[in-house]
């Protein structure tokens, strides 16, 4: 079953894209595109909360993983990824 889809602004039928132009919130040109996604949104607040406190134990254990890891250490390697990403060929 398809979630999204990505049509040409040009393609898209004259009540179609002022729908879209309306959601935007800004006018359309014949260049552009709009995509469009449909999937479930998230349970109601009690679910969201329980899977919050379960990110923050997450982040809570994966720190105490780390403490003790110089922050020289931690810095550089930041350093190298960034540097590795910035000049790997696309």
């Amino acid at each position: 079953m398809q979630n999204g889809a990505l049509r040409r602004v040009r393609e898209l039928p004259v009540d179609t894209r002022r729908a879209m132009e309306s959601i935007t919130g800004r006018s359309l040109g014949e260049d552009d595109g709009v995509s469009i996604n449909a999937y479930k949104l998230a349970g109601d607040d009690e679910d969201r909360d329980v899977a919050f406190q379960r990110l923050l134990a997450r982040i809570d254990k994966t720190a105490k993983n780390v403490q003790d890891i110089r922050e020289e250490d931690i810095d550089a390697a930041i350093d190298a990824a960034t540097d590795r990403v910035r000049h790997q060929p696309e």
